[in-house]
């Protein structure tokens, strides 16, 4: 059946929450599962303001207070992760004659603990520890933020300058765990290619977004989280962008075809995960030829991490770590629980560090790197600016989380009088367009015009002058009503909570629509070159846009006096998480090199000397004009159609 358009575009009433899913599918073959799989890992770094990677400092690990048990050995850790941010925690090692001295390497299990009250110091946080090493494994309990040892910091981050700093608490956890997981692999006695992670509830998101981006886990375990519905209730479970078009479970299935074990209970979230979640994962297992590598359990149980999932879990990695065939559950001997001052790493003989940052110090400090992470972006050599296109084009690419469609993916219903809708199949779009075809039929070029007044109210503006001239000059002319512009109407308000964990901003959604609408004019017959004019408030959107369609031939942008910083606060309407990270508008503006461009009504808040630096590097610095001042229509459309 011909899909067509809606009559009220989805986008303004369809908001996703925490408590949805995708309905995840696996792709039909392996290699759309390789490209995809490689999106995600490069969605949840980029999410997580780990795109580029923050500098790896040493670790400069404290390791002391042993204090032996019955089959195991607990130690305390410490390390310095960034600059004065330092992570805590409590290593158990196995201690037996058969397994004492020697020299013997061990399977090393990362143990994030999730939100119980006393983090790690919880009974059934250590009571996996000794369970681990007493299996033969050396497992590592970290501090979430917050929790345990780093209580004082607090359990959250978040403010309107970490998210345009790309700075998020899931994404400092997630960095914990690299760093984490670049200890254990360290460690002697542990051994490099056998390491595991395992975590229940906040700890199983822990346990999925690390398997997903780091291939040095090579088992997992998340417990008490898989879900095709609720997703994580936590500010360190809901980084900005992290979970656009994707969920839980398809970022599970991401380890593939690496062995994983699920574990779920009847009394939380997880209750259908034997028939919702699980298959989906299994079936990409199949689809990779290792079906075996992935098992699922549950149990009849409150949301925990109780016994029966400890020893599920245990005979999971006697199995794929240990090389024990057979064994579906190993028994969990009995063990005492230490007091929290005996496996605290702080205390009067080993202080806090001196210089152990707080909140108010530590994004001081991130917002220290991110600049000097963002500055080191900026176009200096052909080698250098070639590697740091790619790390822009990635991050802004996915921070926007928008895609150029291809032309069989476009939905067009053209009308009388030059009437357009436009839309994407699947997806539920309506952009109202207005096309006046070329008056010239030798003349190969077309231009997408963009502007706040839209189609309807562009008469008598400058917009409307701008349309008047183009088509004087003969072109072909497309304006086009971005979401929020127009016969729209208002754009869903984001609310509380994690909106853009979940949802587009209304500038990702616009600076789509001129992605889809530039498509669209490329597929129109006799159309040989696409020019972009970005009016008014919406040059900031055009320029993003262009940013990341480099067949557009050329460009005005009127950058409305604009540019992200931290000291100002940013409209609404120009929303975008982690645009720092990324350089801002100077970093759009550059990477549009070598196509012509032309940046106007800057005022001196639009910096263009990167761009500058990017064109003359490209050989081509006459392809580039700036300008301070908005220029008049003649001007501009003289440029355009120079």
């Amino acid at each position: 059946m011909r899909e067509s358009l809606p009559e009220k575009d989805a986008r303004l009433t369809r908001v996703r929450t925490l408590e949805e899913g995708i309905g995840f599918r696996p792709p039909a073959s392996r290699a759309q599962w390789a490209r995809r799989q490689s999106e995600l890992r490069d969605q949840i770094l980029v999410a997580a303001g780990l795109w580029p990677m923050l500098p790896k400092s040493p670790l400069r690990p404290q390791v002391y207070g042993r204090v032996e048990r019955d089959g195991y050995t607990i130690e305390k850790v410490v390390l310095r992760t960034l600059p004065g941010f330092y992570l805590a925690g409590n290593l158990y090692r196995p201690r037996s004659p058969a397994t004492a001295g020697g020299g013997q390497r061990f399977p090393g299990v990362l143990c994030p603990h999730g939100h119980w009250t006393h983090g790690r110091f919880e009974d059934v946080v250590q009571a996996r520890g000794a369970g681990l090493a007493r299996l033969g494994c050396v497992a590592f309990h970290y501090d979430m933020i917050g929790y345990g040892d780093s209580k004082p910091f607090g359990h959250t981050l978040r403010d309107p300058r970490m998210d345009r700093l790309g700075m998020s608490l899931g994404g400092l956890q997630l960095w914990n765990s690299l760093r984490a997981l670049d200890f254990l692999r360290s460690l002697p006695d542990v051994d490099p290619d056998r390491i595991a992670c395992t975590g229940a509830s906040g700890g199983g998101t822990q346990t999925f977004l690390l398997a997903a981006v780091d291939g040095r886990v090579h088992v997992s375990a998340p417990v008490c989280m898989v879900s095709t519905g609720f997703q994580g209730g936590c500010e360190c479970e809901n980084s900005p962008s992290l979970r656009i078009d994707t969920d839980n479970v398809e970022i599970a299935a991401a380890a593939a075809p690496r062995p994983q074990f699920l574990v779920g209970a009847t009394g939380d979230w997880t209750k259908e995960v034997v028939e919702k979640g699980f298959p989906e994962i299994q079936a990409t297992y199949r689809l990779l030829g290792h079906s075996e590598l992935v098992g699922v359990a549950r149990f009849d149980a409150g949301h925990n991490y109780n016994q029966q999932s400890r020893e599920a879990v245990y005979g999971w990695f006697a199995r794929w770590l240990l090389g024990r065939t057979g064994e579906q559950r190993v028994h969990e001997a009995p063990f005492a629980v230490e007091p929290e001052p005996v496996i605290s790493c702080y205390d009067a003989g080993h202080p806090r560090p001196a210089d152990a940052a707080d909140p108010v110090a530590l994004k001081t400090s991130l917002t220290r790197i991110v600049a000097e992470q963002a500055e080191a972006l900026a176009p200096r050599s052909a080698n250098q600016w070639r590697q740091a296109r790619r790390i822009l084009s990635v991050g802004l690419r996915h921070r926007l989380a928008v895609r150029l469609p291809m032309t069989s993916e476009l939905l067009a219903e053209e009308g009388p009088a030059g009437r357009v809708i436009l839309g994407r199949r699947g997806v539920g779009d309506r952009i109202p367009a207005m096309l006046w075809p070329g008056g010239d039929p030798g003349q190969p070029s077309a231009t997408l015009v963009v502007s706040p007044a839209g189609v309807t109210g562009s008469e008598g503006t400058s917009a409307g002058e701008l349309i008047r001239l183009l088509r004087a000059k003969g072109q072909t002319v497309l304006a086009i009503e971005v979401l929020g512009i127009g016969e729209h109407g208002p754009p869903p308000a984001p609310g509380d909570g994690f909106f853009t964990t979940y949802n587009r901003t209304l500038l990702s959604e616009q600076v789509q629509d001129v992605l889809t609408a530039l498509a669209y004019l490329r597929g129109r017959r006799g159309v040989r070159q696409v020019n972009l004019l970005g009016a008014g408030s919406l040059g900031p959107v055009c320029l993003l846009a262009r940013a990341l369609d480099a067949k557009v031939a050329r460009t005005v942008v009127d950058a409305d006096a604009f540019e992200y910083d931290l000291e100002h606060e940013v409209p609404a309407a120009r929303t975008l998480p982690g645009i720092l990270r990324f350089g801002g508008l100077r970093a759009a503006a550059a990477l549009a090199a070598p196509g012509e461009l032309l940046l106007h009504h800057t005022e001196g808040a639009l910096d263009s000397a990167w761009a500058r630096q990017a064109y003359d590097l490209a050989g081509h610095p006459e392809a580039l004009r700036a300008s301070r001042e908005r220029l008049p229509a003649a001007e501009v459309v003289e440029w355009l159609t120079k």
